[in-house]
C-alpha cells in the first residue's frame, strides 16, 4: 500500500485533521492546567509542575522514535516493503522496551542521589517508569499511523490521550489522592493511550504480515545511526522556539518579561498553528526521496505556499489589530505588549519555514542543515545575551538570526534538490 501523493487538496484535508485534533487536545490539556490550578494548594501544584518537567525531559526520545518509524514507514511503504515494514515495527518495539530499561536505571540512581523532591514517595518513580514506558512504545504506533498517513487516526489518538489525562485526574484529585492521583492518571491514561494505539495500527500490521518473505533488494536496510540527527534536529528546534523565553526572563525587569512571555504565547500559537502542514508534508517527503520521483520541488511548493499563507493571515491581524487581540485574549494590563505582537508574528512565521525545511531535510535524510540550525540558535542566545536592553531588542536579534537561518535552510533544500537532479540526468 504505497502512501498518497501529495496534493493542495489532500494536504489542506489533512492538516485541517491534524489541527482540529491537535486543538481539542490543547483545549483538554489547558482546562487540565486550570482544574489541576484550583484543586491543588499551591505547593502541591508546585510538586506537579516539577513532576511534569521531568517527565516531559524524559520523554523526549519518544518523540525522536516516532519521528524514525514515520520516515522508514514512508520510505517502506513507497517501495511496498511490508516485510520489512513488520520488521521495523518489531525492532523498533524492543529498543523501546531497552529504552525503559535505561531510564529504569537513571531514575534508580536519581532516587538514590535524592534528586527527586523530599516529598515524592517511591510509588512516583515507578508511576514514572510507566509513563514513560507506554510512551516509548506508543511512539512506535504513532510513527507507523504517520508514516502510512493515518492522519484522522493519530488525531484521535491524541485526543484520548488528552482526555483520558483530564478525565482522571480530575476524578483522583477532586477525592483527595492529591499529586499522586495525576500521576496514577498519567500512568493509566499512558496505557490506555498505547492499548488504542495497537487497535489503530493492526491493519498495517496484518496487512504486513500477509506478505510473503522475499529477499529485499531495492533500497537498503532500516539504519538507526540516523536517529542521533533527528534527536539533534528535534532538540534544536525545542530550543529555537524556548531558549528567548528563559533568556528574556532572565535579562529583562520583571514587567518586561511578563509582556514578553505574553508575546512569545502569542507567536506560538503561529508556530504550532503550522506544525500540522509539515507533519503532513513528511511522509510525502520522504517517499519521494525515497523513489526519487522528482516530487520534492511540488511538496515544497504546496507546503510552503500553505504555511506562508497561513502565517501572513495571523501576522495581519496581530499587526492591524494588536490591542485588541491583547485586550480579549490577555487583558488589559498587558496592553504595554501590544505594539510588539506583529512584530513577534513576523518571527514565529520565520520559526514556522524553519521547522517546515527542518522537516523537509529530515525527510531527506540531511544531516548539513544541523550547522546552521545550531549556529544560528547560538548566535541567537549570544544576541540576546549582548542585546537585552529591551524587548524590540530582543525581537530584533530574533529576526535577524531567524531570516539568516531560514535562508540557509533554504538554500541547503535547494542544493540537496539539485545534486540529485545532476546524479539523475547524468545517469
Amino acid at each position: 500500500m504505497p502512501i498518497k501523493p501529495i496534493t493542495a487538496s489532500f494536504l489542506l484535508k489533512s492538516s485541517a485533521i491534524v489541527t482540529v485534533g491537535s486543538i481539542a487536545a490543547s483545549i483538554l490539556q489547558y482546562l487540565f492546567t486550570v482544574v489541576m490550578a484550583r484543586l491543588l494548594s499551591p505547593d502541591s501544584f508546585g510538586s506537579l509542575a516539577s513532576l511534569l518537567s521531568w517527565i516531559t525531559i524524559l520523554i523526549f526520545p519518544a518523540g525522536v522514535i516516532s519521528v524514525h518509524v514515520t520516515r522508514q514507514t514512508a520510505i517502506y511503504l513507497a517501495h511496498d516493503e511490508k516485510t520489512r515494514l513488520l520488521k521495523l515495527y518489531r525492532r523498533h518495539s524492543l529498543l523501546s522496551l531497552a529504552g525503559i530499561a535505561f531510564f529504569i536505571i537513571i531514575l534508580l540512581t536519581a532516587d538514590l542521589l535524592n534528586l527527586f523532591p523530599a516529598a515524592w514517595p517511591f510509588s512516583y518513580f515507578l508511576l514514572t517508569v510507566i509513563i514513560i514506558g507506554f510512551s516509548l512504545l506508543s511512539a512506535v504506533n504513532q510513527g507507523l499511523l504517520h508514516g502510512s498517513q493515518y492522519f484522522a487516526r493519530l488525531s484521535l489518538l491524541a485526543f484520548i490521550s488528552a482526555f483520558f489525562k483530564f478525565f482522571l485526574s480530575g476524578i483522583l484529585v477532586a477525592n483527595g489522592y492529591d499529586v499522586f492521583g495525576v500521576a496514577v492518571a498519567l500512568s493509566a491514561s499512558g496505557t490506555i493511550t498505547y492499548l488504542i494505539s495497537l487497535w489503530l495500527v493492526r491493519r498495517v500490521l496484518r496487512s504486513a504480515s500477509s506478505m510473503p518473505s522475499s529477499p529485499i533488494t531495492t533500497i537498503p536496510p532500516s539504519n538507526t545511526r540516523y536517529m542521533p540527527y533527528i534527536f539533534s534536529a528535534l532538540f534544536l528546534l525545542m530550543l529555537l522556539s524556548n531558549i528567548d523565553i528563559i533568556l528574556a526572563k532572565h535579562w529583562l525587569e520583571a514587567d518586561a518579561a511578563g509582556y514578553y512571555a505574553i508575546l512569545a504565547t502569542a507567536g506560538k500559537v503561529i508556530f504550532f498553528g503550522t506544525v500540522a502542514i509539515s507533519g503532513v508534508a513528511f511522509p510525502s517527503a520522504t517517499q519521494a526521496s525515497a523513489t526519487g520521483s522528482g516530487q520534492e520541488k511540488h511538496i515544497l511548493a504546496i507546503s510552503l505556499s500553505t504555511v506562508l499563507a497561513l502565517a501572513a493571515c495571523a501576522v495581519s491581524l496581530y499587526l492591524f489589530f494588536p490591542q485588541q487581540i491583547i485586550t480579549i485574549v490577555f487583558g488589559t494590563d498587558y496592553l504595554p505588549a501590544a505594539p510588539h505582537l506583529g512584530h513577534i508574528g513576523i518571527i514565529a512565521g520565520l520559526w514556522a519555514i524553519i521547522q517546515l525545511y527542518v522537516r523537509l531535510l529530515l525527510a531527506k535524510g540531511d544531516r548539513l542543515f544541523l550547522i546552521p540550525l545550531a549556529i544560528f540558535i547560538a548566535a541567537e542566545v549570544a544576541g540576546i545575551s549582548i542585546w537585552h536592553q529591551s524587548i524590540s531588542a530582543i525581537l530584533l536579534v530574533l529576526f535577524i538570526t531567524g531570516s539568516l537561518l531560514a535562508l540557509s535552510l533554504a538554500l541547503i533544500y535547494q542544493y540537496s534538490i539539485a545534486k540529485n537532479d545532476i546524479a539523475k540526468n547524468y545517469h
